[in-house]
């Protein structure tokens, strides 16, 4: 999982890994090191490292999401534990500095366990076992969505239930519910369905499209998808199911 500058990585033991820029503690402990990285010529350099280093506070990790500058782990007890920027609360701690350590997020019921974690820029969001959706950090927006509000504490999205794999983007907040239909929010009471598919096993969201793959094995995307992925370019978005491209072996140019 990667950010702006950063990625981290979850080891088969269940631990993380992270390497990459850290001067907002994105990588899970307080830099001390003297390297210092570049993003271009003219930034100043920030504290950084090279090498994988593991996060000690950390383990039984389930899955792991990253936002612009921040990381949030979903662990085994179903607990979410994040760190790094919390300018905007997107940590989910009161301190709006720097988080340097994984930090178990409060506010959220401690009787109904995280299925899914999902994080883009400065947002974090998550769906229950219940099915129910909570977000925290600051206001994500994506032409007219807004789905939560500024702050650490879990805010309900009204909008979106009985999900069980929730996923941001640029375009809006989705989720996959256990019909396998898909539903994305563009306000905290509103959400509009992807009709015609029931049949989502997985969901998955870039910068500004999405993709679902079918119980078919079929993969449809929507949004500002790539030409790489649409077979042919794409300037605006669109909210029509496109396929994916199909590539083979013997088509690929060495």
């Amino acid at each position: 999982s990667c950010g702006d500058y950063f990625c981290c990585v979850v080891k088969r033991s269940g631990r993380v890994a992270c390497w990459g820029h850290n001067q907002f503690g994105q990588l899970g402990f307080e830099d001390v090191s003297p390297t210092v990285c570049s993003s271009g010529p003219e930034e100043p350099g920030v504290p950084c490292t090279m090498t994988p280093r593991p996060l000690a506070d950390l383990d039984s990790v389930v899955s792991l999401v990253s936002g612009e500058g921040h990381s949030c782990a979903l662990l085994s007890t179903g607990e979410v534990s994040c760190w790094g920027d919390n300018t905007f609360g997107q940590v989910g701690a009161s301190d709006n500095g720097s988080i340097t350590r994984p930090t178990i997020v409060e506010g959220l019921p401690p009787d109904d366990p995280v299925v899914s974690v999902t994080a883009r820029m400065n947002t974090t969001c998550v769906a229950l076992s219940s099915g129910d959706v909570a977000c925290w950090g600051a206001r994500m927006t994506g032409g007219e969505t807004v789905t939560v509000d500024d702050g650490p504490d879990p805010r309900n999205v009204s909008a979106l239930y009985n999900m069980v794999q929730v996923e941001l983007s640029d375009i809006g907040l989705c989720g996959r519910l256990g019909s396998g239909a898909i539903r994305c929010a563009y306000s905290e009471e509103t959400s509009v369905g992807l009709s015609d598919f029931w049949d989502a096993v997985d969901l998955g969201c870039a910068s500004d499209y999405c993709c679902l793959t079918r119980s078919s094995g079929q993969s449809m995307c929507w949004g500002v998808v790539p030409e790489v992925l649409a077979g042919f370019p794409m300037s605006t978005p669109t909210l029509d199911l496109l396929p994916v491209v199909e590539f083979f072996e013997d088509e690929v140019t060495p």
